[in-house]
């Protein structure tokens, strides 16, 4: 998942060092809960064998389902669930205006005159409803050779459902995110007639093969919120007092910064897919940075499910004009 500007710090930049007489506080701001599309997805034999997903018929993921990877599941008799897996930090859901929307692919497959209801319901692991839609089913698909009018099921259809009334719902860690599909009424299922079979009706997942789309989520959290940046000076260790005022002028040893980043994502380590940091401008001019760097895999050590690591930022000596210098992860 591409992530960017997760919260930022203010580093200060000083052209006489007795103007200091006190150091300012670090300043974190974290960044404003984003978008995201929550895929729905098959869940692989290592994610079976991880144990970090609860049962389920499906996986809710930020990564998009690989090509050709598609798969469905019957909720005429029995409810579908989807599930992220289990948290390793809390995040917050919420949607554009208090609404979610959810994209999903489905067939519905019956006799000429069939209608169907089909409830979602989005909840946490303990329950708490998050918001629900029910959608009307008509004009079933049919592959039998009754009625002149049937049409054949070749492609799902798809539909953007509309969750209301969505406020802030924390998800705390090791809890996790569901979405459930029913039947909840049928009508005219059993008309009979020759190839009559009942109805039935299907949510498509993955790749979706003949539109190459995909049933999805979008909403509005940040999993990498339990993510951290520090500044030092080379050689501190993580829980050293850090330091934000810097010396244009200083000796070369004192003009090394050292930026260390714990990135945590409440999805897990594959959810991340690139960590850089900047050094912005202290003009604010967008688009103008003064450093910064993409982290490599060589960079970076697995730490209790987050990557950790550090870069050393040389600054020639006069090269930093006095300013504020937001840095961002």
């Amino acid at each position: 998942m591409m992530f960017c500007s997760v919260f930022s710090s203010v580093i200060s930049v000083e052209s006489k060092t007795e103007d200091l007489s006190i150091s300012p506080v670090v300043k974190y701001a974290d960044t404003p809960n984003q978008d995201y599309r929550f895929y729905f997805d098959s869940k692989t034999q290592s994610d079976i064998d991880s144990g970090d997903f609860p049962t389920s018929d499906g996986k809710i993921t930020t990564k998009e389902p690989s090509s050709g990877n598609e798969g469905s599941v019957s909720i005429i008799e029995n409810t579908a669930e989807f599930t992220t897996p289990y948290l390793l930090s809390d995040i917050n859901i919420s949607g554009v205006n208090n609404e979610i929307i959810f994209n999903v692919f489905y067939e519905f497959s019956g006799p000429d005159g069939a209608t169907a209801e089909m409830r979602v319901r989005l909840t946490t692991d303990t329950g708490t409803v998050i918001s629900s839609v029910t959608e009307e089913l008509d004009d079933p698909c049919s592959n039998s050779f009754g009625g002149l009018g049937d049409s054949g099921c070749d492609d799902p259809d798809d539909e953007s459902l509309l969750l209301e009334n969505v406020g802030t719902t924390l998800i705390e860690s090791d809890g996790y995110l569901k979405v459930e599909l029913e039947v909840v009424s049928q009508n005219n299922c059993d008309s009979g007639g020759f190839g009559s079979g009942g109805c039935d009706v299907k949510i498509f997942f993955g790749d979706i093969e003949s539109d190459q789309q995909e049933t999805y989520l979008n909403v509005r959290t940040n999993t990498l919120s339990g993510s951290t940046l520090k500044v030092h000076k080379e050689g501190a260790g993580w829980n050293d007092v850090e330091t934000i005022d810097w010396y244009p002028h200083d000796s070369d040893e004192d003009r090394n910064m050292q930026i260390s980043v714990d990135i945590r994502s409440a999805f897990g380590r594959a959810d991340i897919e690139e960590i850089e940091v900047f050094l912005d401008d202290p003009d604010g001019i967008q688009g103008i940075s003064e450093f910064s760097y993409v982290f490599s895999n060589n960079d970076l050590k697995l730490d209790n499910g987050g990557l950790v690591g550090n870069v050393i930022y040389s600054y020639q000596k006069g090269g930093l004009k006095a300013g504020t210098y937001p840095l961002e992860l």
